[in-house]
Formats: structure tokens, C-alpha cells, sequence
């Protein structure tokens, strides 16, 4: 039963304050309402660019050995690609990873180097280029390139260290040297090379202290080169 006005003053059953409270309430339901959507959307559009490069990188082999479907693409986060250099013939795996507004490429060592040596092998070098032709088709969305190399366990932890290092610099230099005017220039986008040496095995999780006994785990799978790019929204 409502109160009305009387001569304690009140002026409804939980006053003015409450009637604030519940109106900014619905505001800020409102504002989390439109920034999810917003967040949503930007998403999607992210997801969009992510399966056109996986699209072109399908398509690129001629021997149709990625047989993946658009809908596959569209659905799932991780996949395995044939890249197919013309020049050459020569083709080599490389493991595709999907993210909120990031996408990871992963090629073994001995698709881009000899073991223990840190220059671009000729047919990883022709294999880089395919990726990076394909890649500059959607530079504008491309907003950050990091590249990481990382080492297995074996071996001296520092020479590990600088061998990777050395290897994502490497991939580093050819990529920006391939076309000026490609998503690899650091004059127009920000473009790393880091190492981790042995100390990012694959398994290890994001603020998980390092396990040798997870290093010791399919160690040619931890000597790789690791290429991250972060999209930006529309």
C-alpha cells in the first residue's frame, strides 16, 4: 500500500534516493548492454578477417590437401594448413591458432631452419613469402606482428636463448624485406621479435611456473617460430 505525503514529509513508499538509485541502475544496464553488443560485433568482424587469411591459405595449394570447409573454418579455433610455394613446389605444414582479435601461425624448425642454425632455410624463406603475400591482401585489419622463437630443452639454456632469438630476428628481417609496402613494415605497424628459449614449451599455460617435465615433452614440437598477429575492429 502506497503512503502518500503527510507530516513526516515522505513523499512515496522508498523515497527520492531510491528512485535515483533504481534509474541509474537501469542506465548502467543499458551502458553493459551496448558496450557487449559493441564488443560482440567487434568480434565477429575480427572472426571475419581470421577465416579470409585462412581461406586464401586453403586455397593456395593446388594439390587440395586442405580440404577444410568454409563452415570448419567458421566454427573452429585450430587447424593445420599446406603452404604451397609456386616457385618451388615445396610445401610445408603450419598450424593456425584463432583468438579474441589475435591469430597465431606455428611452423616447426625444420620447416624454416637446419637444426642449430639460426639463416632462413631457401624453401622456408619461399614458404614465408606465400604467408606474407597472402597476408598483405588484408593489411589494413592487421594492427600488431609479434614473432617468437622458442627452443626445446636440450642444450645450453642461454644458447638456447640466442638461437631462438636469433631465428625470430631472422624471420623478422625477411619479412620486412620481402615488400615495403607490406603488413611486415615497422614503419606502419609495430613489429617484434622476442626469444623464450626453452622456457614456453608447448603445454605451458599463461601464469604457470616452468616444468621441465613439460619441457621434456615432444621437444621438436617446443623448437618453432611462432608469428602473432592481433587484429583491429572495424
Amino acid at each position: 500500500m502506497r503512503r502518500t505525503a503527510g507530516n513526516s514529509g515522505e513523499t512515496g513508499m522508498f523515497g527520492p534516493e531510491t528512485d535515483l538509485i533504481i534509474s541509474l541502475a537501469a542506465v548502467l544496464i543499458l551502458f553493459i548492454s551496448i558496450e557487449k553488443k559493441k564488443n560482440n560485433d567487434e568480434l565477429k568482424s575480427v572472426k571475419a578477417k581470421q577465416v579470409e587469411v585462412m581461406k586464401a591459405i586453403r586455397d593456395s595449394n593446388p594439390e587440395g590437401k586442405n580440404l577444410i570447409s568454409d563452415d570448419s573454418l567458421l566454427n573452429g579455433n585450430r587447424f593445420q594448413f599446406h603452404i604451397y610455394s609456386k616457385k618451388t613446389g615445396y610445401e610445408d605444414a603450419v598450424t593456425i591458432e584463432n583468438f579474441d582479435f589475435r591469430q597465431k601461425f606455428t611452423f616447426s624448425e625444420q620447416t624454416l631452419f637446419s637444426t642449430n642454425e639460426f639463416l632462413l632455410k631457401d624453401r622456408g624463406g619461399k614458404i614465408l613469402k606465400t604467408l606474407s603475400d597472402i597476408l598483405n591482401q588484408s593489411s589494413q585489419a592487421i594492427e600488431e606482428v609479434k614473432i617468437d622463437g622458442h627452443a626445446s630443452i636440450d642444450g645450453d639454456k642461454d644458447s638456447n636463448l640466442d638461437l631462438a632469438g636469433k631465428r625470430a630476428i631472422e624471420v623478422f628481417k625477411f619479412l620486412r624485406n620481402s615488400d615495403p609496402k607490406s603488413c611486415f613494415n615497422p614503419k606502419k605497424k609495430l613489429i617484434s621479435a622476442a626469444s623464450y628459449g626453452h622456457y614456453s614449451p608447448v603445454g605451458r599455460k599463461r601464469n604457470e611456473e616452468f616444468n621441465e617435465k613439460i619441457a621434456e615433452i615432444d621437444k621438436p614440437k617446443n623448437r618453432r617460430i611462432e608469428i602473432v598477429l592481433t587484429y583491429k575492429p572495424d
